[in-house]
Formats: structure tokens, C-alpha cells, sequence
């Protein structure tokens, strides 16, 4: 994906927003994507055409995807469970200064997804840990938030961490699950 017009607006607000961004913490697992790599993302869904006017739930925002998804403006709504208050405290200073559709709350993925985030959202995005046990706690997490058919979860994964042994359980998770891999 080459970022310009639209998207590279998006990019340097968000390279401009984000300068003061919370320190990682080796205790949640954070880690971020470079800036570039967060707009490819997005980009990625939104040709798929599941960011127009769509209700998101991002679990865990390390990356601040979040910020970056309402400096489009085209999503309809974005919450954040968020397990880092620093995070939480962050995004949401960032989205009322900017006048963002984005509200972040602090959650423990551990727990169970409350009931008044269960089948309210078009799409789930997450960046989630890469252990076996986890990835299935986050895109749970994320399966249980969807409204249904034609509702879509994105997550990352790579073979820098994970096996094609561990790609394989995750896959027959999804599928087993009701998913189909696109």
C-alpha cells in the first residue's frame, strides 16, 4: 500500500498527535507499529469496506489505532477496552481535543466482555498477544462483541513469533468458531 492523498493527511496528523504518546510497558506486552504501518492497516480494511460508517471495537490500543481511525472520520463509532489507564487516559484526552467518534475504556481481556458490548459491532480489530491461550482470549473477546453475518475481525499475526504449527490451530479456532479466513 503506498500512503498518499487521503491517507497521508491522516498519517501526519496522527504522526503530529501521537509525538507524546505513552512509554511501552513490558508488563501488558505493549509494542507499537510504525506510524506508516498502522495507516497500511487501515487502508487494508477500508478497501475491504468495513470502516464506512462502521461501529468498531479495538481490544487493546498499543498502537493507537483508535486515534488513527478517527482522524478519517469515517467510522460511526470507536470504543477501546484498554487494560493500560495511561492509555485509556491518553486516547481519550486525544479524541475530545480532536473531536473524535473514539471513547476508551480500561479492561482486562481476562474478564468477560460486558454485556452491552456483546453483537453491537460491524468489525474487531486487535494486536493481540502471540501465545496460543491469548489469541483465542482476544479474538473471543472480539467474536462475542460482532452483530453477525458479515461482520469482520481483523488481528495480527506473524511467522516472526508464531509457528505454522500455531497458524494451524488458529485457523481451525476461527473456523471451528463459525469464521471464514479471507
Amino acid at each position: 500500500y503506498k500512503i498518499d492523498g487521503f491517507f497521508d493527511k491522516v498519517l501526519d496528523k496522527f504522526k503530529k498527535e501521537t509525538r507524546n504518546r505513552p512509554k511501552v510497558l513490558a508488563v501488558y506486552d505493549q509494542g507499537y507499529v510504525d506510524p506508516e504501518g498502522l495507516i497500511r492497516r487501515i487502508e487494508f480494511i477500508y478497501e475491504r469496506g468495513d470502516l464506512l460508517n462502521a461501529k468498531i471495537l479495538i481490544i487493546g490500543d498499543d498502537d493507537l489505532i483508535s486515534i488513527a481511525i478517527g482522524l478519517t472520520h469515517l467510522a460511526k463509532k470507536i470504543i477501546v477496552l484498554e487494560i493500560d489507564e495511561r492509555l485509556v487516559n491518553f486516547i481519550n484526552k486525544k479524541a475530545k481535543k480532536l473531536n473524535l467518534n473514539v471513547k476508551a475504556h480500561k479492561y482486562n481481556v481476562e474478564e468477560k466482555l460486558p454485556t452491552n458490548l456483546q453483537k453491537k459491532f460491524d468489525i474487531f480489530i486487535t494486536d493481540q498477544v502471540e501465545t496460543l491461550p491469548g489469541i483465542k482470549l482476544f479474538l473471543s473477546r472480539g467474536m462475542m462483541s460482532l452483530k453477525g453475518e458479515g461482520s469482520s475481525g481483523y488481528f495480527t499475526l506473524t511467522t516472526l513469533e508464531a509457528s505454522l504449527n500455531k497458524w494451524h490451530k488458529i485457523e481451525k479456532f476461527l473456523l471451528d468458531s463459525g469464521f471464514v479466513i479471507t
